[in-house]
């Protein structure tokens, strides 16, 4: 049996894409999302190894410093749930844009 535990984190800010392809281009220029960022984090016991509140509180805080000003620059969904999971130590994590469609990165 494995055992993870997750938190939900949704994060205002702007990101934007340089390289964006023709048929997209509107995003190269900074544009809105409301991101959910959904983190995991395995445990090996069933008492609150990882209190998810705290788990939450990290996401957050790890979501600040990569967005100082509320700004993820030019990084995709894709970087910033590898960044996270490497950060935190997660076992899986998804970043959506405004709740619809992005990436899931796993270890």
């Amino acid at each position: 049996m494995r055992t993870l535990v997750s938190a939900l984190v949704r994060w205002d800010a702007l990101h934007h894409w340089p390289d964006a392809l023709p048929e997209v281009r509107f995003l190269c220029h900074p544009h809105r999302h409301l991101f959910h960022v959904r983190a995991w984090r395995e445990v090996q016991h069933h008492d609150r190894e990882v209190e998810i509140l705290t788990l939450g509180k990290e996401v957050a805080g790890a979501l600040a410093r990569m967005a100082p000003r509320g700004d993820f620059g030019p990084l995709s969904c894709e970087h910033i749930a590898a960044r996270l999971l490497v950060h935190l130590n997660l076992a899986r994590c998804e970043v959506l844009e405004d709740g619809e469609n992005g990436a899931e990165v796993t270890a």
